[in-house]
């Protein structure tokens, strides 16, 4: 489909012009990308996707002139930009007509203030102060991050830092905006409101493209897809013509809708046992006031619930509704205000995180906040031999096994720096399951993972459930928690409106009148009813 504003833009160059880009990291015996020959027109809407590793990253630091000017790689071929080569422009002159939103907000937030956040690049630009009032107004309203204008940055949850840094770049005026999977961290009310926003804005004569795995949500909104493999181009088209190939996705870990690749549903826990595993009772908690405009509500209120042995449990909710929260008490490394958590019956709060390593493992949404090591070997056996558990023979073999499985053994020589934030991610699992935890944690663990990547990795929950480890997973995907969790626990405002077994959690949550969760949850009966 075009959009109104293509049809008027077509007679100007080509907004990005791309001849035989190929690039190779160094230290890296394989190319990102090879022989990439593309023309992008002013005003479209692109989406690309390709599984894990495809070089979808690589394209976007290449488009946004990261590469070659940050990065010491070896680069062959070019980028233009409005007949402008790349190499030749400053990162200056760059970034005043090309804006990348990264996945990682946080890497991209430089001041303490919201106001000062999404004002910095048009006064970096000596953009008049007048203008910069309005573009900074025009920039929070658009994204609906107005509410946020007098808050400190570090005070935001994830999802609104992911607001702020997209206004922070929508108020420098680029006319092409780059985002790097900007719905993986979203709920899908969120994820609705972005897809529309950025619908909006290229109708007013803005070029997007857009990296993502999950690429459903753009189909009606996208002009084109293209899709990358092993740092190629695979396809190119329109999403009509992408739906009548679907041999396309074959091998790619690429799908148009989230049941295609799902499993069963698991077989519900007929026995019982005698002992929970864990038991949370009336848990309340608030952050400390940090500033007069900080939230004031509890992030957490009076959640009661209890966890046995071989459950595989789902944490949904809105953002903001408390999940991250609730899974650090469950870590130890928050106490709450009220209420209290035992483990195996013992209090958990009052045991040394260190010792409740031995029991729980916890996967953070940011990999970089469990990375320490020099190599990818010597990182996923940290904690186990910290932990000194398995053996370390045994334990060696475990970790050769599971770098296999999780697609990282070509890198056990490398820094776990170097990796992408999805290999980061899977390798932090990897170093967790490696010692046998009772208890796994995991909060958003598919961000950066293709289809394929979600369903090993939750094959591995699975095995480590089957073995007796209790699993409570945070996620906004219905499609994974159908095929694999046996209960869902639902939060809104940090209380627990709904536990219960999955389907019938998942009724409850189409009651609740969210008209985005109704959307998500009626697609996924039709598509999987079909």
């Amino acid at each position: 489909m075009s959009s109104p504003s293509q049809t008027t833009l077509r007679g100007r160059p080509p907004a990005l012009e791309i001849n035989n880009l190929e690039y190779t990291y160094e230290g890296s015996k394989k190319a990102a990308l090879t022989d990439i020959q593309l023309k992008i027109q002013p005003g479209e809407f692109i989406v690309i996707a390709g599984p894990s590793g495809s070089g979808k990253s690589t394209f976007a630091r290449s488009v946004a002139g990261f590469i070659p000017h940050e990065y010491n790689g070896t680069f062959q071929g070019s980028v233009k930009i409005n007949d402008q080569d790349t190499r030749t422009l400053s990162v200056r002159d760059i970034a005043r007509n090309v804006s990348l939103i990264q996945q990682d907000p946080d890497s991209q937030l430089v001041t303490l203030k919201v106001l000062n956040e999404v004002a910095f690049g048009p006064e970096n630009f000596q953009v008049p102060p007048d203008e910069i009032r309005t573009q900074l107004e025009w920039a929070l309203n658009t994204i609906t991050a107005s509410n946020l204008r007098s808050r400190s940055t570090h005070s935001l949850s994830g999802g609104e830092k992911q607001k702020v840094v997209i206004s922070s770049f929508l108020a420098i005026r680029a006319p092409i905006l780059i985002f790097d999977e900007p719905t993986a961290r979203l709920d899908p009310p969120t994820t609705l409101g972005v897809v529309n926003t950025l619908h909006q804005l290229n109708r007013s004569g803005i070029t997007i493209l857009v990296v993502e795995h999950r690429i459903q949500p753009f189909l009606t909104v996208a002009s084109r897809i293209i899709l990358l493999n092993e740092g190629q181009i695979h396809f190119d088209g329109t999403p009509d013509q992408l739906q009548k190939t679907p041999q396309t996705l074959t091998g790619l870990g690429v799908v148009l809708h989230p049941s295609v690749l799902t499993q069963p549903e698991p077989q519900s826990m007929s026995v019982a046992p005698k002992s929970t595993l864990l038991d949370v009772f009336n848990l309340t908690y608030s952050y400390p006031r940090v500033e007069e405009f900080a939230p004031s509500l509890p992030a957490l209120k009076d959640v009661t619930f209890s966890v046995q042995p071989g459950e595989i449990i789902a944490i949904m909710g809105a953002n903001g509704s408390g999940k991250s929260t609730l899974l650090l008490h469950l870590m130890g490394l928050l106490h709450p205000d009220t209420g209290f958590i035992q483990l195996n019956g013992e209090n958990l709060l009052k045991q040394p995180v260190s010792k409740l390593a031995q029991k729980v493992g916890i996967i953070f949404q940011n990999p970089l906040h469990q990375l320490f090591t020099q190599t990818v070997w010597e990182e996923v056996l940290l904690a186990s031999e910290h932990l000194k558990i398995p053996e370390p023979n045994v334990a060696r073999d475990r970790a050769e096994e599971l770098l296999e499985v999780l697609g990282l053994s070509n890198y056990r020589d490398q820094s776990p720096f170097s990796l992408s934030l999805g290999e980061q991610r899977r390798l932090t699992i990897a170093s967790i399951l490696l010692h046998h935890p009772q208890l796994l944690l995991l909060d958003e663990p598919f961000i950066g993972q293709d289809y394929r990547n979600v369903h090993q990795i939750m094959r591995l929950q699975q095995q480590a459930a089957e073995n007796g480890a209790a699993i409570l997973l945070a996620t906004h995907d219905a499609s994974i928690v159908k095929s694999y969790c046996h209960r869902l626990l639902f939060l809104y405002a940090g209380q627990l409106l709904i536990d219960a077994p999955v389907q019938q959690g998942l009724d409850y949550m189409k009651n609740l009148g969210d008209s985005a969760y109704r959307l998500e949850l009626n697609k996924l009966e039709v598509e999987q009813v079909g």
